[in-house]
C-alpha cells in the first residue's frame, strides 16, 4: 500500500487492541505463538495480529495479519520461496490455513488451522479488536456545506414569498 494512503485517517484499522487466544487445540513443539497486541500499522499498511515463530531456522514462520480490503484475518507463510508461498496461499496439497474460518465477524473471531509441508503447525480460536481512526474534518466540511445549501434554499423561499404562502396554506403560525 502507498505510504501516503496508510497515513490517511480514513477509518482503516491502525492498531491491534485486545487479542484473545480463546483456545489452543494444538501448537507444534517446534513453534511458539507470539501475540502482537498493541501493534501499530506499518508504513506499507501491514497490521500484524500474531506470529508463529519456528524454533529452527529450517522451518517456515507464519504471520497473522489484518486484511483491510477483505475485512478478514489472513495468514502468510514466511522464510520460503515463491512457489511454497503460492501453495500455502492457495491451499494446494500439503498446505492450508491462509484464510481461517470466520466464527463471528463482529467479534473478529477465527478458527485457525495451519498446515505446512504436511505438518500440523497450529489449531486454535483467536479473536481481537482493532483501533480505527477517522479524520472528521472532511465530514464536518460536508455537513457545513449541506447546512449552507439548506440556508440558501430557505433564503430563496423567503425572497420569493413562497414561505409565507406555504405557512398560510398549512396554518403554520411560526417556525421554531
Amino acid at each position: 500500500m502507498d505510504p501516503k494512503k496508510v497515513q490517511e485517517k480514513d477509518g482503516k484499522a491502525r492498531n491491534v487492541m485486545i487479542v484473545n487466544v480463546e483456545k489452543i487445540s494444538y501448537l507444534n513443539k517446534n513453534y511458539e505463538l507470539v501475540i502482537c497486541e498493541g501493534e501499530n500499522i506499518g508504513d506499507t499498511g501491514l497490521l500484524i495480529i500474531f506470529r508463529i515463530r519456528a524454533k529452527h531456522e529450517s522451518l517456515p514462520d507464519f504471520l497473522g495479519r489484518w486484511d483491510e480490503k477483505d475485512n478478514r484475518l489472513d495468514i502468510d507463510i514466511c522464510k520460503v520461496d515463491k512457489d511454497e508461498k503460492k501453495r500455502f496461499e492457495r491451499g494446494i496439497g500439503e498446505y492450508s490455513g491462509h484464510h481461517p474460518e470466520v466464527i463471528c465477524e463482529t467479534d473478529r473471531k477465527f478458527n485457525i488451522n495451519i498446515i505446512a509441508r504436511n505438518i500440523n503447525i497450529f489449531e486454535g480460536i483467536l479473536s481481537f479488536g482493532l483501533y480505527r481512526q477517522l479524520d472528521i474534518h472532511d465530514s464536518l466540511s460536508l455537513i457545513d456545506t449541506i447546512g449552507n445549501k439548506v440556508r440558501n434554499w430557505a433564503k430563496t423561499l423567503m425572497d420569493k414569498r413562497l414561505l409565507p404562502f406555504l405557512m398560510h396554506k398549512y396554518k403554520v403560525s411560526r417556525l421554531s
